[in-house]
């Protein structure tokens, strides 16, 4: 049933993922804006360790290839997740994966980057489908099963991922770096947010709902 309530959307609904689409666009962008001046910061402070990232792609014994960078962000993963970000050192996530710490800046010029690259996806795909499903041809009460069906989907496939999501919020809202993502949340609790009034207002929930409350 759910898949077919996302899959029967209305021109407005089709509309929205098209705007969907250009915000990914626009986000996306902005990233790689500042993940190249972070790279050139580094660069220009002289310190031959930090260079830009590249893939690292090697050949293990047998000829099966290795995505290094891939074996950073999943160590990362582990680490901000059970220890948090703050908490967590470059020289770890670098012993994780059997590398020098100072290899582990040929793939990201900061720990930063690599966090952003864990939770990017996953906060802005929970924005678009708040989004989407919000603007369904359908009551509240259905919109809001649907959306709790998508989001419990997303949290029991990448558990880790929304951990680090949630425990670091007040980290992001302290940086400016994360700012979009903190925007993209904003707007996923706006699209929630709207579900719930919708109900309040056809009299499907209880008329003293706790919006905020509910929705955290």
């Amino acid at each position: 049933m759910l898949s077919r309530l996302l899959r029967d959307r209305s021109p407005a609904c089709r509309s929205l993922d098209q705007r969907r689409e250009t915000g990914w666009v626009r986000d996306h962008d902005l990233m790689a804006s500042r993940q190249t001046t972070l790279r050139a910061r580094a660069n220009d402070t002289g310190d031959a360790k930090r260079r830009p990232a590249r893939r690292g792609r090697e050949k293990a014994e047998g000829g099966q290839t290795i995505d290094r960078r891939e074996l950073i962000l999943a160590a990362a993963t582990r680490r901000f997740a059970e220890f948090g970000f703050e908490a967590t050192t470059v020289r770890q996530i670098a012993d994780d994966v059997n590398i020098l710490s100072g290899s582990l800046y040929h793939h990201f010029a900061t720990k930063e980057e690599i966090l952003e690259e864990i939770v990017r996806d996953a906060i802005l795909r929970s924005r678009d489908d708040a989004q989407r499903v919000s603007t369904l041809k359908l009551d509240a009460e259905q919109r809001l099963v649907a959306l709790i069906m998508v989001e419990l989907n997303r949290l029991t496939a990448s558990q880790e991922v929304y951990a680090i999501v949630f425990n670091e919020r007040k980290f992001f809202r302290r940086s400016d770096y994360f700012n979009y993502l903190v925007q993209a949340k904003k707007a996923s609790y706006d699209a929630w947010s709207a579900i719930l009034s919708d109900g309040v207002r056809e009299g499907l929930f209880h008329a003293e709902l706790d919006i905020y409350l509910t929705i955290s």
